[in-house]
């Protein structure tokens, strides 16, 4: 059972994701200089401008939302906090995310804050628009990391999106797409909306006129419904999740939380045929369907994907001494928000774990070995970060692959984070490990299960950052699998 708690974590995310797909994104007032103190919103507010909503899983109340958004002089003012009780292998974790924003006249974007809070870690993140360019930071202190992201134009939040006049005028039928910055991944991407048309619906126990909406984004569509004036009432999604408007009494209401379907049992993908010593297998042949977007990402490296059937072989290790330069992305060096190579702390975690005249392979292997060993398993509702994971020496698989790709490139070996499915326990789950380049080859790793190359039991679907891996979210709810050919 203990190798459950490898992907949980990662998994929770992609809850967290859904559920706040309205109220996540953050910002705050920001004029000449961005203020130490970046969630700091309050002033400007009032209570009659504060609407409350119940976060229900399956019926089941995990959660409420408390927000925010009035008129000023210069645009907009808005502050969200969520709060949810996370069901992760039977254990409730508390999670919180914390956002203020200044928006233009037009809704669009002038600056931001996040903040990402639980049991175990937390994230923050802020931003702001300087021309046309998103500058965003995260982590304080030695932690600081800082990016920029050409903008063809301001982005919009979710929180605006709503109250967008050219979006309620939509006809039924009739569908917009707009573009979201999301400062919890740092990603950009794109909402499609389509009008249903007029509709009506039960809040409190009061049927109330309203316009039905359908959105789409990572491959999941979720029912939203608004007043005339832009407000949510409610909205349906991914994995039994349910926003819906409530009062300050009833969100608040200690008593009224349940605990809630476990992550585990909702996203994971089952099979009729059960792998044998999955650890341990060599190659492994599935049908896989719902997947037909990915088909090009499937099929590559050690993987090839033809007519829905995914054939996984446990790649051969080069010839060590090669040698070969390594000419590809440089970003597979490099340092960035949460893969954060450069910072004292791993240079030197790194230089401790390996030799200098270690061969590359043996590098990794030392690396894996020692993130396998020494790193807890243990879930974490929170942003992987390498740095955190370091000091803490705890997390499930996002945690483990962010640290292992800092640690390699800290010593000139560049590594990637790969997502995608690994079986345990029966099932097929959501996880996360790493590729090295090694010898002229990438070369996969899993510090999670102690394996350099890992096993054929785990399906890679994609390769990159948290954009990728919203991408592999948005498979939740629609893979099957079948088990054709499996040998150790």
């Amino acid at each position: 059972m203990k190798n459950r708690w490898t992907w949980v974590a990662g998994l929770a995310f992609i809850l967290i994701f859904a559920v706040l797909f309205s109220v996540r994104v953050g910002y705050f007032d920001k004029e000449v200089e961005v203020p130490e103190n970046f969630l700091d919103v309050e002033r400007g507010f009032r209570d009659e401008s504060r609407n409350f909503m119940n976060i229900l899983q399956n019926g089941k109340k995990i959660g409420y939302v408390d927000s925010s958004f009035i008129k000023t002089d210069d645009g907009w003012l808005a502050k969200e906090t969520a709060y949810m009780e996370l069901n992760a292998m039977g254990t409730v974790q508390k999670t919180m995310l914390t956002s203020g924003a200044h928006l233009n006249p037009d809704m669009t974007l002038r600056s931001m804050g996040f903040r990402m809070k639980s049991d175990l870690g937390s994230f923050d993140a802020k931003a702001w628009m300087d021309g046309d360019v998103l500058k965003v930071e995260t982590g304080a202190g030695e932690s600081k990391q800082a990016m920029e992201f050409p903008m063809e134009s301001p982005p919009l939040i979710d929180a605006g999106l709503m109250r967008l006049s050219a979006l309620r005028e939509l006809k039924p039928g009739e569908t917009a797409a707009y573009p979201i910055f999301d400062p919890a991944t740092m990603t950009n991407y794109k909402v499609k909306i389509k009008m249903i048309g007029p509709d009506s619906i039960t809040i409190l126990g009061e049927t109330v006129p309203a316009k039905k909406l359908e959105m789409t984004f990572i491959g999941q569509t979720q029912a939203t419904w608004i007043s005339e004036d832009g407000e949510m009432l409610a909205q349906e999604g991914l994995m039994g999740l349910r926003l819906e408007k409530t009062t300050r009494d009833l969100a608040m209401e200690e008593t009224s939380f349940e605990k809630g379907d476990d992550l585990f049992a909702l996203a994971a993908v089952p099979v009729d045929t059960p792998l044998m010593s999955p650890r341990k297998l060599k190659m492994l042949k599935v049908r896989v369907t719902g997947a037909d977007h990915f088909a090009e990402k499937l099929n590559q490296g050690r993987q090839t994907f033809k007519d829905g059937v995914l054939t996984v072989k446990v790649e051969p290790l080069p010839d060590p001494g090669l040698e070969v330069p390594y000419t590809g992305d440089p970003a597979f060096l490099g340092s960035d928000s949460f893969i954060q190579s450069d910072h004292p702390e791993i240079v030197e975690l790194a230089h401790t774990i390996v030799n200098e005249n270690d061969p590359p392979q043996e590098i990794i292997r030392k690396i894996i070995q020692w993130g396998y060993e020494e790193l807890e398993k243990t879930p974490v509702l929170s942003m992987p970060q390498a740095l955190e994971t370091l000091r803490t020496r705890k997390g499930d698989c996002g945690e483990h692959a962010m640290l292992m790709a800092a640690l390699a490139r800290a010593v000139g070996v560049p590594a990637q984070v790969n997502m995608g499915l690994y079986y345990v326990d029966g099932v097929f789950g959501y996880h996360a490990w790493n590729s090295f380049y090694v010898d002229g080859q990438w070369i996969t790793g899993d510090a999670t299960v102690g394996q350099f190359p890992v096993d054929a039991a785990h399906l890679q679907f994609a390769q990159g950052g948290y954009d990728v891996q919203l991408e592999v979210a948005g498979l939740i709810g629609r893979l099957t699998i079948e088990v054709l050919e499996q040998k150790k």
